[in-house]
């Protein structure tokens, strides 16, 4: 069995079913299963067979999900990219992960028209979602009508690469897990027992697809035969809202900074939610007091869902258990066995602080083209998930920091190294630090510390433009200081955590 399947099946046994809304389009399992097919066909005809990587470089739209279930019909691998990368990171992530071709949104035409003439593999498979503009680029509309709905020969077993999760920052040492058919297919099977997740279910998409939860939920309610709504855009927490209510949403998938712009709607108090059977929060922990008013105000069926690109979901904490072990992110999802352990590698008694290892059928077995860095993190069939924590004697999970210094901003997994590699770009930069500072709005935000050359000057402006220029816009930092030197370990390593607790420090309110 092949994720495309689930499409096949579906459109046979429930053809008139609702399977996507988005806006005005409305899409029943016969008409994807026949939009699906016509892409996947589409794509051979363009020489694009099994195991090529194709990127998708889209935004919250039924072709992105078209997409990925196409890809798994004829076995080509997926590579979804944040539509927010510059040029450079963008060509760097391509070329790396050996893309022979581009599905985009019609705004990042003239980009990667410039990219094609840098990258050979990509010549005559530039397929645009928009009107087609230029002569070198190939509507994604007009390929399905050309292309045949008869269902493509299937090329693709449950052991064969799927997808390439991205988890790693775009110029530091990049990372792709590589997760196939069957990793997923257990991941959406974990989410139907722990979250009783069916074919009645009716799921909001808000969360962008582009990264590993929002996919798998959105592609999990398509595999076993729910519909999905896709609201697009900037979240808007006020549409949401009307959505849930007026659409009779049942399940969704939202990160803390969602919730804090919901609660901060006084029409919360004028709707009903009730519909909600699940709602889920990730990517970040519900501060005490936030996770208290969701209950209240918004539904008690809330669940916290904790994971990884690498291990998908490996912890969940239920709501008859949010207020009772609060700050846990739960016990082990079905099908995943969880251990901490010391430097050494042995696994230490419950109550006491290691590092986070999870193994099971869900879990990526290696990182696209780079064997060392599988090595490291797949040791003996485990994952290292790059998280400290411990283990409660009812076994549930406490996060205790992570291993590394990424940042999680508003659910979004930011690295940096890669913001320094930047800073350092600049002609006034000596050099700099990175680190997440604790933020209401969106659980971290990014705090530059630079110290200046000798006789240089900078302003907090000049440095952030500078990075507009390099990174996405998420990626930029939000706050900027200059001290004159950098705290350092005996051996010389930045302490990161000092800058982040003395910034803290004062920045506290007086008292």
């Amino acid at each position: 069995m092949n994720v495309g399947d689930c499409i096949r099946m579906n459109a046979r046994n429930r053809p008139h079913k609702l399977a996507i809304r988005e806006g005005e389009v409305r899409l029943t399992y016969r008409d994807l299963n026949q939009r699906v097919n016509k892409l996947a066909n589409g794509l051979l005809s363009l020489g694009i067979e099994k195991g090529r990587v194709v990127a998708i470089v889209l935004p919250d739209c039924h072709e992105h999900l078209e997409a990925l279930f196409a890809f798994a019909k004829i076995g080509v691998v997926s590579l979804p990219i944040d539509i927010r990368l510059e040029m450079g990171e963008l060509e760097r992530t391509l070329r790396y992960f050996d893309a022979s071709g581009i599905i985009f949104f019609q705004d990042k035409l003239k980009t990667f028209l410039d990219l094609q003439d840098k990258l050979d593999k990509l010549e005559g498979r530039l397929i645009c979602t928009g009107e087609e503009k230029a002569p070198q680029v190939i509507s994604y509309e007009r390929l399905i009508d050309r292309s045949s709905p008869e269902e493509p020969e299937c090329m693709a077993d449950e052991y064969d690469p799927l997808l390439i999760g991205l988890s790693s920052g775009t110029t530091g040492p990049l990372k792709g897990a590589l997760l196939s058919h069957r990793n997923l297919i257990f991941r959406w099977l974990g989410q139907i027992v722990e979250f009783n997740f069916n074919s009645s279910d009716v799921f909001l998409n808000v969360a962008p697809i582009q990264y590993s939860a929002g996919r798998s939920f959105a592609m999990s309610h398509l595999f076993f035969g729910g519909t999905v709504i896709i609201q697009g855009g900037r979240f808007d927490p006020l549409v949401t809202l009307k959505t849930i209510e007026q659409e009779k949403i049942s399940t969704s998938f939202m990160v803390p900074t969602m919730y804090h712009r919901i609660l901060q709607l006084h029409e919360l108090d004028h709707t009903d939610t009730t519909c909600l059977k699940v709602l889920i929060s990730s990517g970040a922990m519900l501060q005490a007091s936030i996770l208290k008013e969701v209950f209240e105000r918004f539904t008690p069926n809330l669940y916290n869902y904790f994971g990884s690109i690498e291990g998908g979901g490996v912890s969940i904490l239920k709501p008859g258990d949010m207020l009772r072990k609060s700050g846990s992110v739960g016990q082990g999802v079905f099908n995943m066995e969880i251990r901490i352990v010391n430097e050494e590698g042995l696994e230490v008694p419950s109550g006491k602080t290691g590092e986070i290892l999870c193994r099971g059928p869900a879990i990526a077995q290696e990182y696209y083209k780079n064997p060392e860095a599988t090595r490291e993190y797949f040791p003996d069939g485990w994952c290292r998930m790059g998280d400290m924590g411990r283990v409660d004697e009812e076994g549930f999970l406490y996060l205790e920091g992570r291993k590394k210094d990424m940042i999680i901003r508003g659910g979004v997994n930011i690295y940096p190294e890669e913001i320094e590699e930047i800073l350092q770009s600049h002609p006034s930069i000596d050099e700099s630090a990175v680190v997440g500072i604790a933020s209401e709005e969106y659980g971290e935000e990014i705090a530059a510390f630079v110290v200046l050359k000798p006789g240089k000057v900078a302003t907090a402006e000049e440095i952030i433009r500078h990075c507009e220029t390099h990174l996405a816009p998420y990626k930029k930092p939000k706050i900027v200081e200059f001290p004159s030197s950098l705290p350092r370990t005996p051996s010389g390593k930045v302490l990161k955590v000092k800058l982040k607790e003395e910034y803290q420090r004062r920045k506290a309110p007086p008292g």
